[in-house]
């Protein structure tokens, strides 16, 4: 049940935001696991980073449960929020921060109570810079759990988990005016935004298997909300995808021979083709430049994602070349760089405990590099994730539209990493010539688009 979900959410932030407070009084030296000890790389250090170009601005949730943003040095860090507590009984906890894409608007949410049934979340809006920050949505009975900017800035699009129903609440807020209406429903919920922001895909009611009351459907904004259903049928799948200039469509459908497939619905021409066929759940989404789409397929119930990564070049009439398939077999995620060329995917190692339980931590990533015109990947390294990191992976499909690990400039990637003395915001170079530089103690980071 969605109730039960979001007090989950709830009781995670308490025992997270007590954790991150215990974490600080550790010591000892920080290291994580390098796969590139394999081979040669130069070792990191501070002043190499004071050197770099920076690009884009790094946001983070440190471990006293508060946001802050800095550059890729660790550099120029700025405190956004200054009230999360844990004490007395007493919560007050920072977390869903996404970036606007023009990189000028940031959005979070904090969560604060006693117990699980007296929490209360407000959701703010702001500049980049931690000024103009102001409130738009607050509630005790709606919790938000996920947001997603318009494309244009102007709206955000949030979803909220009911603290006394069993359907998920689709929010959108006009930024500038504060004028906020629900426009959807369901349980689950997933969308894409159009490049227009002129309206959104929706998969309803679907998702972690085949339902007959599962919807697909285009919902135009405007003056009043038009909804029209796809005429593909749904399959086994989370989030949709929309490619870059809004012309194609990409769903998990019933194809020709009615297995489940990756279909591409074209709206040029209402054409439906199939990408390739899909065994069990999928995640699916666009490169950036619109050339081609990865995804990965699933038949382990926790993730959306976990078996082998497909990149196929696609032109308007369907496939052109043979696909890339990783060797990795347990791909749980993975990130577009902002121009198209890479692919950074996790390959993981999960242990008996975390493929049976879902509350059981992944024990370790791999952090690999797929250079998509040459068809190679390379490691980077292996490190343990935070749990608010590995609490990503269920729905990263849809979280890669609203967060990018990457950085603007597509030559760095950032994720936060347990240590021996706690959690670590590490920056990694993607070409691997650098081990990863360890920054400011943290719990999850997210890199602004520009």
């Amino acid at each position: 049940m969605l109730k039960s979900a979001a007090q989950r959410t709830f009781k995670l932030l308490r025992l997270g935001g007590a954790a991150c407070l215990a974490l600080l009084v550790l010591a000892g030296c920080d290291r994580i696991k390098s796969a590139s000890e394999r081979s040669f790389t130069i070792p990191q250090s501070r002043l190499l980073g004071s050197l770099e170009q920076k690009s884009g601005l790094i946001a983070y949730i440190g471990t006293d449960g508060n946001i802050f943003t800095m550059n890729q040095a660790g550099q120029n860090i700025f405190q956004v929020t200054k009230d999360a507590e844990n004490k007395d009984g007493n919560l007050r906890y920072y977390g869903h921060v996404t970036w606007a894409r023009d990189g000028s608007q940031i959005a979070f949410v904090s969560y604060s109570g006693t117990k699980e049934s007296d929490v209360q979340a407000h959701l703010f809006v702001g500049k980049s810079d931690g000024t103009g920050v102001k409130e738009i949505f607050t509630s005790d009975r709606l919790l938000p759990v996920f947001l997603y900017w318009a494309p244009d800035g102007r709206a955000l699009a949030y979803l909220s988990a009911q603290m006394d129903g069993n359907s998920a609440v689709l929010h959108l807020t006009d930024v500038t005016s504060g004028k906020s209406e629900i426009i959807d429903s369901g349980q689950p919920l997933f969308w894409a935004w159009e490049p227009s922001a002129a309206g959104m895909l929706v998969h309803a009611n679907g998702a972690r298997e085949v339902k007959a009351g599962a919807r697909l459907v285009r919902l135009t904004l405007g003056a009043e909300i038009i909804e029209e259903a796809l005429d593909a049928v749904p399959g086994n799948f989370q989030a949709p995808a929309i490619s870059p200039d809004g012309s194609r469509w990409l769903v998990g459908g019933e194809g020709a021979q009615g297995a489940t497939a990756l279909l591409m619905l074209n709206r040029n021409d209402n054409q439906q083709r199939e990408l390739g066929s899909l065994q069990g759940r999928a995640a699916f989404d666009w490169s950036p430049d619109g050339t081609r789409v990865a995804w990965v397929s699933s038949a382990q119930a926790r993730f959306a994602a976990l078996g082998a990564l497909h990149v196929r070049r696609v032109d308007e009439d369907g496939e052109s070349a043979a696909p890339f398939v990783s060797a990795e077999e347990q791909v749980v995620a993975y990130w577009w760089s902002p121009d198209g060329r890479h692919v950074a995917y996790f390959d993981a190692q999960l242990g008996e405990a975390a493929a049976a339980d879902e509350a059981a931590p992944v024990q370790l990533l791999t952090l690999l590099v797929l250079d998509v015109e040459k068809g190679v990947s390379r490691k980077l390294f292996e490190f343990t994730p935070t749990p608010q990191f590995t609490g990503l992976l269920p729905f990263f499909d849809q979280h890669q539209r609203t967060l990018t690990l990457w950085s603007p400039d597509n030559r760095y990637l950032v994720m936060p990493v347990q240590t021996q003395s706690g959690p670590r915001i590490a920056v990694a170079q993607a070409d691997g010539d650098f081990a990863p530089r360890l920054l400011e103690a943290g719990t999850l980071a997210v890199w602004s688009w520009r």
